[in-house]
């Protein structure tokens, strides 16, 4: 019996494929929201702690090499990504990030986005075209410098 031709075979294999792979997003997407969750937290407790304590940008830089002293593989840990988190908590709520969607994007389009505009309503613009047309970051990269939401967005 020649196992790989058989329907029964095909069968299975393709079964298995399909699996793979939609596990293979819902494990992006679950790390996305942990990572996502956690990026928020970091950055409404930089906001509360700032208003507080008037911190300054060298104390996000003593915070960014003491993390990054436990946390040494994790780049979110810079300063510029620390004070990113910050907007992202200005923002967005807790309860808006909560939204399944934004968690089919990584913490690398939300950077891209958040250093770009700051206007909530053009990165929520962004955010949706991604995940309406699947754009990946590079596309997402062209599509701004091609000003694409000054287009669309009338």
């Amino acid at each position: 019996m020649d196992i790989p031709n058989s329907k029964d075979y095909i069968s299975f294999l393709n079964d298995i494929k399909k699996d793979a792979k939609e596990t293979r997003v819902n494990a992006r997407v679950a790390t996305n929201k942990e990572m996502i969750h956690l990026f928020w937290r970091i950055g409404n407790g930089l906001i509360e702690k700032q208003a507080e304590n008037d911190w300054d940008n060298e104390c996000i830089k003593q915070l960014s090499f003491d993390l990054r002293h436990d946390f040494p593989e994790m780049k979110a840990f810079l300063p510029k990504e620390l004070k990113t988190m910050r907007i992202f908590a200005c923002h967005f709520s807790e309860e808006e990030i909560s939204v399944q969607d934004f968690y089919y994007l990584s913490w690398d389009y939300w950077m891209l986005l958040l250093n770009t505009f700051d206007s909530k309503k053009i990165v929520s613009w962004y955010v949706q075209k991604c995940l309406e047309e699947g754009w990946g970051l590079e596309t997402l990269l062209k599509k701004i410098e091609e000003e694409i939401h000054v287009k669309e967005m009338i």
